[in-house]
C-alpha cells in the first residue's frame, strides 16, 4: 500500500461548554509514517484523532489535508480511512472472513473481487485458518488482528487506531504490540494511533507526540524523547524522571540529601531530571548524596525504590540484581554528572 500525507492546519476544538479539548495544533504525518500521540487521559490526543477520521468537526478555521484534498468537511464514510477501535466493534453474528469482507461488501466491491482481497489481508495477518470461524470463538488477540484486516482491507488512506491494545491483558498486550508494529510498517500505510503507554508508543511509532492539556509538548523519535526531553512534562511522562530542586552554590547543587556537581555552560538551567536506572548505589562512605528506602517493588528483572530525604519530592531508582535494600535502610547515591538532563 501507498501511504497518504496527513495535515492539520491550526486545528482545535472548543466543545460547547466551554472546555478546549485542543488548542490550535499543526501536524504533518509523512506517507508510510506512524505517528504515535502520547500522553494522559484528556490531553486531547483522542480529539485529535477523531478530527483526523472525520468523527469530529474542528474549530471553524481549522483545516484537515489528506495529501492535496481538503477533507475538512468531508464526513467518516467518504474520507476513505480505516478505524480500529478500543473495543474492536467486530460483528459478532459474522465470521471472520464476513467482517473482514464487510467494508469491500459496503462499497459494492464485486463478489469474486472481494474473495481474493479478504484472502490476501487475511494471510498478511496470519488468519487463513480463522476464517470460517466466529467471532465469539476468537481470543482477544485474533479479534485484534482480526480488527485491524477489516480496517486495511479497503486500502484506506489513512489507517487510525484508538487504543488498539488495551483491552488485552498485560503477557498478550506486549506480544501483540510487537506483532501490531511489524503488521503496520509491511503495510507501509500511514497509521497515527492514540495511546498512553509509552512503551506502546516506543515499540510501534516512527515519531511520538506527545501531549498535555490540549496540546503537543514535543514531537520527536523515541529515543530522542527520552534521552532529550524538551520540557519538564515531557521528562517526567516519558520515562519516568526525577525532578532535581534545591539551592545552586557555584556549581554544585544543593539537595535535602546531600550534594550533586553540575556543568553549564553559560546559562544556570531552569529544570535538572535524572532519569532513575542512572542513579546507583554506592557505599555511604563513598556518597555525596543520602537518601532512606520508604518504597520497596519487585519487578522481576530488577527492584524500584523509593526514596526519601533526597529532594523535597519521593526520588525514585531502578536497582538491578536478586536483591536490594529494605524498607528503612539509609543508603548512598551517585548521581552522574554526564546523566543530567537539563534545559
Amino acid at each position: 500500500m501507498s501511504g497518504t500525507k496527513l495535515r492539520l492546519n491550526n486545528c482545535a476544538k472548543t466543545f460547547p461548554n466551554g472546555t478546549q479539548a485542543l488548542l490550535p495544533t499543526d501536524v504533518t504525518v509523512e506517507p508510510g509514517e506512524i505517528l504515535g500521540l502520547l500522553g494522559p487521559s484528556g490531553c486531547g490526543k483522542t480529539t485529535m484523532l477523531r478530527i483526523m477520521a472525520g468523527l469530529e468537526m474542528p474549530n471553524e478555521g481549522s483545516q484537515v489535508y489528506f495529501d492535496e484534498e481538503d477533507v475538512t468537511h468531508i464526513p467518516i464514510e467518504k474520507r476513505s480511512v480505516g478505524m480500529v477501535f478500543q473495543s474492536y466493534a467486530l460483528f459478532p453474528n459474522m465470521s471472520v472472513r464476513e467482517n473482514v469482507g464487510y467494508g469491500l461488501k459496503v462499497k459494492g466491491v464485486p463478489n469474486k473481487e472481494r474473495k481474493t482481497r479478504v484472502d490476501e489481508v487475511l494471510a498478511f495477518c496470519r488468519l487463513e485458518g480463522l476464517a470460517e470461524r466466529s467471532i465469539t470463538q476468537l481470543s482477544g488477540g485474533q479479534r485484534q488482528r482480526v480488527a485491524l484486516a477489516r480496517a486495511v482491507a479497503p486500502k484506506p488512506r489513512v489507517l487510525l487506531l484508538d487504543e488498539p491494545l488495551s483491552a488485552l491483558d498485560a503477557a498478550l498486550r506486549d506480544v501483540l504490540r510487537d506483532e501490531l508494529a511489524a503488521i503496520l510498517r509491511d503495510l507501509s500505510m500511514t497509521a497515527i494511533f492514540v495511546t498512553h503507554d509509552q512503551s506502546e508508543a516506543m515499540a510501534i511509532a516512527d515519531t511520538i507526540a506527545v501531549m498535555n492539556a490540549g496540546q503537543i509538548e514535543q514531537r520527536d523519535t523515541p529515543e530522542s524523547l527520552y534521552r532529550a526531553p524538551k520540557t519538564a512534562f515531557v521528562a517526567t511522562f516519558v520515562g519516568g524522571a526525577n525532578r532535581l530542586e534545591g539551592r545552586f552554590n557555584g556549581e554544585v547543587l544543593n539537595l535535602p540529601g546531600g550534594t550533586v556537581p553540575l556543568s553549564f555552560s553559560e546559562q544556570v538551567p531552569e529544570h535538572i531530571f535524572v532519569r532513575q536506572e542512572d542513579v546507583k548505589l554506592v557505599d555511604e562512605a563513598n556518597a555525596k548524596i543520602y537518601g532512606t528506602v520508604s518504597g520497596r517493588i519487585f519487578l522481576g528483572t530488577h527492584y524500584k525504590l523509593t526514596l526519601c530525604g533526597v529532594c523535597a519530592d519521593p526520588f525514585s531508582i531502578t536497582v538491578p540484581g536478586t536483591d536490594a535494600p529494605k524498607i528503612g535502610a539509609r543508603v548512598g547515591l551517585h548521581i552522574p554528572q554526564h546523566s543530567l538532563i537539563q534545559f
